[in-house]
């Protein structure tokens, strides 16, 4: 069982760097990301559908998005453990993408948090699923035990946002690790 998550007053994890030496034991929530966004949703049709990058990752690319526009990644920093994507809109795709640096090779829990559906891919496999159901950000809506590899480790979220808000979080747990 993951351990107990708090909803408030998470420390963030900054430079995105886990060690197994001096860190304070609780969950931290990943606070840098680069975002792009909106990919067209219309009536949730898209819902499955691959945008680029899902299969390429290339900070310096520009895509058509939503409506025709040209969509570039964009460096986000967090204060709060919810992001919410740039140029929010009803009805649009977004992707989130961030490496996370572990000194040791270990097994880890996570919990995983999205308004809407979201998948979350670690080293190019997928480790969450949401359900495809309308509804809103609770930081701790699912949790998966994940291996982190020793190094950097890269990480691709897929939001999507139905209408009104959306918002995507990941939180590291740093106690219970078990590390090879």
């Amino acid at each position: 069982h993951p351990p107990s998550l708090p909803t408030t007053d998470l420390a963030a994890i900054p430079g995105r760097k886990v060690s197994t030496s001096g860190q304070r034991p609780g969950w931290m929530f990943v606070d840098s990301w680069y975002v792009i966004g909106p990919f067209p949703n219309p009536a949730r049709q898209n819902i499955d559908k691959q945008f680029p990058p899902e299969t390429v990752i290339d900070l310096d690319a520009a895509y058509e998005g939503k409506n025709g526009r040209i969509v570039r990644w964009r460096f986000i920093q967090t204060g709060t453990p919810q992001l919410v994507p740039p140029d929010m809109e009803d009805y649009a795709i977004y992707y989130a993408w961030t490496e996370l640096y572990f000194e040791e090779a270990m097994d880890v829990w996570i919990a995983v948090g999205s308004d809407d559906k979201s998948n979350l891919w670690i080293n190019g496999q997928l480790v969450w699923m949401s359900s495809d159901q309308l509804k809103g950000w609770q930081i701790n809506e699912g949790f998966r035990k994940v291996r982190f590899l020793k190094g950097v480790n890269r990480l691709l979220y897929r939001l999507e946002n139905g209408h009104y808000v959306a918002g995507l979080s990941l939180a590291v747990s740093t106690e219970g690790t078990s590390t090879y």
